[in-house]
C-alpha cells in the first residue's frame, strides 16, 4: 500500500536519478574529443568569404635586455588578407618580411626587424592534430572555462600550450616553449563579426628571450563580395 511517505521517497529517488543523469550528460558535453574541439574552433573563426583587415603593430622592449638595434620599428601598419582556399597571407614588398602565418612564432622582432606577424588560426588548429604527446584537460582562464591543450608542436624541442574558451570556441592564450624553456606568450582578444564569427581584435605577443612585446590592433574586417 502506497503511503504519502513512500510516494515522497519515490519522487525523491526519481529526482535524484534525474539530477545524476543530467550531470552525466553535461560532463559528456564538456569532454569533447580533440578532433571535435579542432572542428568547432575552425568553424568559429573561419568565414565562408574572403576578407582583408588592416593591422597596426606596435613593438616595444622591456627589462634588462633592451635592444640596441635602431632598426626595430616602434609602430607599423599592414594589411592581412584571408582567402578560404589560401588561408591568411600578406602581400609583401621588397622591404617587408612576412612571418609564417601561425600563432607559433619562433623569430623575434629583434632578429627580424621588419617582420609582419600574421596568424592563420584555422591552419594552426588543423596542424594541432599532427602534434605528438598531446594532452587535453579542463582549466580556467580569466574566470572562464577552457580546454587546455599541450603537446609537441612542429620540430623536436618546440612545444605549445593553448587555452580554448569553451563558451565561444576560440583560442584565448598560447604559450610556446623551446627546449623546455618558455619562448613566448600570446594573448588574443576577439570581436563577433557578422553575428557569426569570432575574429581577432587584439593580439599581444611577449617574447621571453629578449623582452620584446608586440601589440597588434585589428581594424574593420572588409569582406569580399
Amino acid at each position: 500500500m502506497l503511503t504519502e511517505k513512500n510516494i515522497n521517497k519515490k519522487i525523491f529517488s526519481i529526482g535524484l536519478i534525474t539530477i545524476i543523469l543530467l550531470i552525466g550528460v553535461a560532463s559528456a558535453q564538456e569532454s569533447l574529443p580533440l578532433a571535435k574541439i579542432v572542428k568547432n574552433v575552425v568553424e568559429t573563426i573561419t568565414p565562408e568569404q574572403g576578407y582583408s583587415v588592416s593591422i597596426v603593430q606596435k613593438v616595444s622592449q622591456a627589462g634588462k635586455r633592451v635592444s640596441k638595434r635602431a632598426a626595430v620599428p616602434s609602430t607599423s601598419s599592414f594589411t592581412v588578407f584571408y582567402d578560404p582556399t589560401k588561408g591568411v597571407f600578406t602581400k609583401d614588398t621588397d622591404n617587408d618580411k612576412a612571418a609564417k602565418s601561425s600563432p607559433r612564432i619562433t623569430a623575434t622582432t629583434e632578429q627580424q626587424p621588419n617582420i609582419k606577424i600574421t596568424m592563420d588560426i584555422g591552419k594552426f588548429m588543423n596542424e594541432l592534430l599532427t602534434w605528438n604527446d598531446v594532452k587535453t584537460s579542463d582549466a580556467k582562464l580569466r574566470g572562464r572555462s577552457c580546454y587546455k591543450i599541450s603537446g609537441q608542436a612542429g620540430p623536436k624541442g618546440i612545444s605549445s600550450t593553448l587555452w580554448i574558451d569553451k563558451g565561444h570556441m576560440y583560442i584565448s592564450k598560447i604559450i610556446t616553449g623551446i627546449n623546455g624553456k618558455e619562448f613566448s606568450e600570446s594573448n588574443i582578444k576577439y570581436r563577433l563579426v557578422n553575428n557569426k564569427y569570432w575574429l581577432p581584435a587584439e593580439l599581444t605577443i611577449k617574447h621571453k628571450s629578449d623582452g620584446t612585446e608586440v601589440l597588434q590592433k585589428f581594424g574593420e574586417y572588409i569582406f569580399s563580395k
